[in-house]
């Protein structure tokens, strides 16, 4: 068993590369920080050839583009004009102070400079439609050609294209921005721009004077004939309602003191008519039990009292001629009719009490009543009156509105035809032009910054984009996912650096017992002898998904790992389509697997021994015509049985699952099997019908290998890097394990 490598219960994953990016993604910000350098560092070749392209494109394009010139022509843009007639006279184009006008005023203006009307004007003023040099037609060399180009050549468009509307920051001033070849011409073509603009601003504000002064005057007709509608209005509504004052607000007034008066007052009824309630719910109840007396009203009354006065007073008077004279004396009598009497009144005069309180309550209901109905008419006459003030201030707001109106119409009409005779401008020239004394473009350092940061952007976009849509098993976590087995370890993969000329990696761990391929295969050797401690595999089948995985190379090292440990290994080709394991021990091949099923004497021949001691090899023999088949024999069982009794560990070479059926027959045969997959090449789908096909035969899978996996790449991840590092200390300073 391999020294140093972990011990793990039979079924648990064997910690393998902690490199994968779904763990990583999993992980928190840390790891996907890692999982997008694990992406740079993998594609990075790809994402500089990109960057390296685009930058190389651009130099060359830069470098063939015509020099441009740029000239500059300062202005100044003022909100207002001068104030010659002061500030009581407002032109019609000024604008205000307020900051969104004065934005969209400044905006107003840039949008100006760079209309068609004002380009139009230039290219007239400067005869740029008939210059060849300006539309860049000047190569044509017939002049009938050029003239037809030119024609068709909008030049408007071409100045509108080669200048800019640049505004200085926090201030008033306008750059007005030209390009050219020409250097002469782009400071010509500027300064015309700024003349032309000013002419055209002055022409603007002339021509909109004069549309304000009519239609100002048109408005002052129309705003007169409302104005006299309005007052008409006005007098009609109070003559019908007969209102003789300027304003309803003294009869809002009475009706409101009424309004408040009525409200207080039934208010203080409703309050008392709640007390009374209550008053005459204890009355009823007090009646029904007989207890008026206890009413505090009966007891306030004196005359109540004194009726139950008399009728106590009688009743001792009662109970002591009952002493004297006897139960029928005639004074006995006399005196128990007066007590019934005074009895009597007393209670007529309680019952007169509470009838009272019932009376009281009734008049409060009804007084609560008259003033609820008083209330309703109250509000509906106040809201006669509003209606009417409503009416009534709506006629005379109209009325109040169409004189201002008509007022402020005729001052500004005034004001406009003075402004009209000015001639001041809110445009002037600050800078003119002058001509530029070196080319404003191309910018090559600017350009070449520009494509390598563009093309390091589609690098790494390209990077990420291959690297998602990279579908090959990479890591320990793809492959337990997708093939549904424990992890049993990693190969390495053997660099053509630790191989002389005409060797094979198939015998390097033999040669070289201290790598880091060897010390793989036998970590995978110590997880299959724990994966065996409750049920023995001494036959097992190694296959993968698809060919040229590595799977004659991991059987020999695995074989040759196995008989290190002491064990009698016998490594069985079963490719009997394209065998090859004889020729990695350079062996002959004549008799072998197919021989021996053929005739069973052969067996003993068959067998060959290597140079690895309890190392033997079952060549595949002579290429027969229905493998599946042959395999499939009882016979074939029969002779996988012998070499289990006969050796301590029998390691198949099969061919790939997904390319034909041989290796099912042989995972139905045998006690395990190896599953396989090169890392970066074996796609997870492949893996995954794999694992289906061995599962449609019960076949035992007892775990998976990743093969060829590039230890020193650094891009493939930590653990992978540390491994390789691991290794190489290991074979500097220990010893192979065996």
């Amino acid at each position: 068993m391999a020294q140093g490598q972990p011990v793990r219960p039979v079924g648990q994953v064997v910690p393998g590369p902690a490199a994968s990016l779904p763990v990583a993604r999993q992980a928190g910000e840390e790891l996907d920080l890692r999982s997008i350098l694990h992406v740079l560092l993998k594609r990075r070749a790809s994402i500089a050839l990109v960057a390296a392209v685009i930058v190389a494109g651009v130099a060359v394009r830069t470098l063939r583009l015509e020099k441009t010139y740029t000239a500059a022509v300062s202005l100044v843009i003022e909100l207002q004009s001068p104030k010659v007639l002061g500030d009581q006279v407002q032109d019609v184009g000024e604008s205000t102070s307020s900051f969104w006008q004065s934005k969209e005023f400044f905006e107003t203006q840039f949008r100006i400079l760079r209309s068609h009307a004002v380009a139009e004007r230039v290219v007239r003023k400067l005869a740029l439609d008939r210059d060849p040099a300006f539309l860049r037609l000047e190569r044509i060399a017939d002049p009938q050609e050029r003239a037809r180009a030119m024609a068709r050549t909008d030049a408007v468009a071409v100045l509108r294209g080669r200048m800019k509307v640049d505004p200085v920051r926090d201030s008033r001033v306008v750059n007005v921005l030209v390009e050219d070849n020409d250097p002469k011409r782009a400071a010509l073509a500027a300064n015309a721009i700024a003349d032309e603009f000013i002419s055209f601003n002055m022409e603007e504000k002339r021509g909109t004077s004069r549309s304000a002064s009519e239609w100002l005057r048109d408005q002052i007709e129309q705003l007169q004939t409302r104005l006299s509608q309005s007052e008409v209005a006005l007098h009609r509504f109070k003559r019908e309602n007969e209102i003789f004052t300027a304003t309803l607000e003294d009869s809002q007034s009475i009706v409101g003191r009424r309004l408040s008066a009525i409200s207080d007052a039934l208010t203080r009824v409703r309050e008392q008519r709640a007390g009374l309630a209550g008053k005459v719910k204890t009355v009823r109840a007090a009646r029904v039990q007989g207890r008026l007396w206890s009413l505090p009203q009966v007891v306030a009354s004196p005359v109540a009292q004194a009726h139950r006065q008399r009728a106590l007073q009688l009743g001792e008077e009662r109970a002591e001629a009952e002493a004297r004279y006897g139960p029928d004396h005639p004074r006995l009598l006399a005196l128990e009719g007066r007590r019934k009497a005074a009895l009597d009144l007393a209670a007529r005069e309680e019952e007169r009490i509470a009838g009272a309180l019932e009376i009281e309550e009734e008049q409060a209901a009804a007084t609560e009543a008259n003033l609820t109905a008083l209330l309703g008419s109250a509000k509906r006459e106040a809201s006669e009156v509003n209606k009417k003030e409503v009416d009534f201030n709506r006629l005379r707001r109209e009325q109040e509105t169409s004189a201002k109106i008509v007022d402020l119409v005729t001052k500004r009409l005034k004001d406009v035809d003075l402004a009209s005779l000015l001639r001041t401008n809110n445009v002037r020239v600050l800078d003119a032009a002058e001509q530029p004394g070196g080319p404003s473009a191309p910018n090559l350092k600017l350009a070449l910054l520009a494509a390598l940061a563009v093309g390091l952007i589609l690098g790494v976009g390209q990077a990420f984009v291959r690297e998602q849509l990279d579908n090959t098993v990479k890591t320990q976590e793809d492959l337990e996912q997708y093939a549904r087995t424990p992890f049993l370890g990693l190969i390495p993969a053997v660099k053509p650096d630790d191989l002389e000329p005409g060797q094979t990696p198939d015998l390097h761990i033999l040669r070289k017992p201290k790598s880091p391929v060897a010390e793989c295969c036998r970590t995978v050797r110590t997880n299959l002898l724990f994966l065996g401690t409750e049920k023995p595999l001494p036959r097992l089948v190694v296959t993968s998904s698809g060919p040229q995985e590595g799977k004659t190379t991991a059987v020999i090292d695995l074989g040759i790992t196995f008989a290190q440990s002491g064990q009698r290994v016998l490594l069985v080709d079963t490719d009997l389509r394209r065998p090859r394991l004889h020729r990695a021990f350079d062996l002959p091949g004549e008799i072998g697997l197919t021989s021996v099923l053929l005739d069973e004497s052969l067996l003993g021949q068959a067998l060959q021994a290597t140079k690895v001691p309890d190392l033997s090899v079952l060549a595949c023999g002579p290429l027969p015509p229905n493998p599946a088949e042959l395999l499939h024999t009882e016979r074939f069982r029969l002779l996988a049985a012998e070499l289990g009794r006969r050796f301590d560990r029998v390691l198949f070479d099969s061919p790939p699952v997904g390319a034909v059926t041989d290796a099912q027959i042989l995972a139905s045969a045998v006690d395990g099997v190896l599953l396989l997959a090169k890392a970066g090449k074996t796609s997870k789908d492949a893996v995954a019908r794999a694992r289906r096909s061995l599962d449609d035969v019960d076949a035992r899978v007892v775990g998976a290998v990743l093969n060829a996996v590039d230890l020193s790449d650094r891009a493939s991840g930590y653990y992978y890097y540390y491994y390789e590092r691991y290794g190489g200390y290991y074979g500097h300073q220990g010893r192979p394990r065996t």
